[in-house]
């Protein structure tokens, strides 16, 4: 397959004028389905709208990490799935790499907090809203916003995040479901 970097950016640039001034966070996981990761993240770095890059596993963060350079550290790299069964090595390696992880149940999340990673890595926190496939449980918000109200401003989650079961359908009333308890929780998070 040839790759086309100017096609890449005019297709960013085209979903991005669909999304208003909202951030866009490409999934460049799985070698950016084929296509080049690191071919992905250097011709995006310098987009208008760009919010990160998400990768699935930590591998595949520091891979785009080291592509980015020490120029782009800030750059926001998120691991979406690959923080799962929460442990201090993977804190490290998130230090050590400059990767975003996100949080995806309920034991992580306790795992994290015991371990007081929110003070020393930029986190994400997906829940589960009907999908059921990752998540932590809509249930645990409160408690999460609970633990977190005593704690400094810096301890609270970069962002929430959820899947959609039927993200293709606005008016599937699964995905109507599934938006109005996300409301909620980035509600309760925000607050």
């Amino acid at each position: 397959a040839v790759v086309s970097r100017k096609a890449l950016l005019e297709n960013f640039k085209a979903i991005a004028e669909q999304s208003g001034d909202q951030a866009i966070l490409p999934m460049i996981k799985a070698d950016a389905y084929g296509h080049g990761a690191i071919l992905a993240a250097k011709t995006l770095a310098q987009a208008r709208n760009l919010y990160g890059f998400g990768v699935a596993t930590l591998d595949e963060g520091r891979e785009v990490r080291e592509a980015l350079g020490a120029k782009r550290r800030s750059m926001r790299v998120m691991v979406l799935s690959g923080a799962a069964n929460w442990s201090d090595e993977k804190g490290q390696y998130c230090e050590r790499f400059g990767l975003t992880p996100t949080l995806v149940s309920d034991e992580d999340w306790r795992r994290f907090l015991k371990g007081k990673w929110p003070e020393r890595l930029k986190y994400h926190l997906k829940f589960n809203t009907g999908m059921n496939r990752l998540g932590m449980s809509a249930g645990l918000v409160q408690q999460v916003v609970s633990q977190l109200r005593e704690k400094p401003p810096e301890w609270r989650p970069e962002g929430v995040a959820t899947h959609m079961a039927v993200a293709e359908d606005a008016d599937h009333p699964l995905t109507r479901k599934q938006l109005e308890v996300f409301r909620g929780i980035t509600s309760a998070v925000k607050s």
